[in-house]
């Protein structure tokens, strides 16, 4: 085993020298990604998924506590104008047995959770058109609530930020690193040429 692993060791001084530095990087870097995708990560997408249920809850207890069509009507171009959602009433309609989730999508955890924090009533989300849309659908006394919300909601902003700074630094060091150690091996180079020809 341990010949084995002498063998994929580099063999010049220069790759064994930046296998030295590069293998802390790798690790540093792995163990910011994952400080970032437990703790910011998580904490962001609770954030989201808060923002997005406390919506839905608001416009689905407002269906229930108003049934008149002028006031559901004033709440709807509200939720559009203001919040991005689609909302629609199928009256006399309600849940099927289905999964509470249906989609090929990822579960969302986060909002799974922050629904069942808000909501009373039954709840299905369909993410089958996701990345364009995610549906929620509420029953309610008068029928199945229908809310569309936008993909871009569901969305971290600045994950790609953290991924390019992180590519990018590991980029430069890498690259500094390869420059040190090129200046620092160069007279050992010589040296080696030197007992070699006087060998010779």
């Amino acid at each position: 085993m341990i010949d084995w692993i002498r063998r994929l060791l580099p063999k010049t001084l220069l790759a064994r020298s930046l296998l030295i530095i590069v293998t802390p990087l790798i690790l540093i870097q792995v163990v910011m990604a994952f400080v970032f995708y437990d703790n910011h990560w998580s904490r962001s997408n609770t954030r989201i998924a808060a923002a997005i249920a406390g919506d839905v809850a608001l416009i689905a207890s407002h269906y229930v506590s108003f049934e008149d069509v002028e006031n559901r009507a004033w709440m709807d171009a509200l939720a559009e104008a203001w919040l991005g959602l689609d909302v629609t009433l199928e009256e006399g309609k309600q849940l099927s047995d289905e999964p509470a989730f249906v989609s090929k999508w990822t579960a969302p955890f986060f909002l799974t959770a922050e629904l069942d924090r808000r909501l009373d009533p039954r709840y299905r989300i369909d993410g089958r058109k996701y990345p364009e849309e995610v549906t929620i659908d509420v029953e309610v006394p008068d029928g199945l609530l229908h809310i569309v919300v936008p993909a871009q909601r569901f969305a971290e902003s600045n994950t790609h930020i953290f991924v390019i700074w992180m590519a990018g630094t590991s980029l430069v060091l890498f690259l500094l690193a390869l420059l040190f150690m090129n200046s620092q091996v160069k007279p050992l180079r010589r040296l080696a040429r030197a007992a070699d020809d006087f060998g010779k």
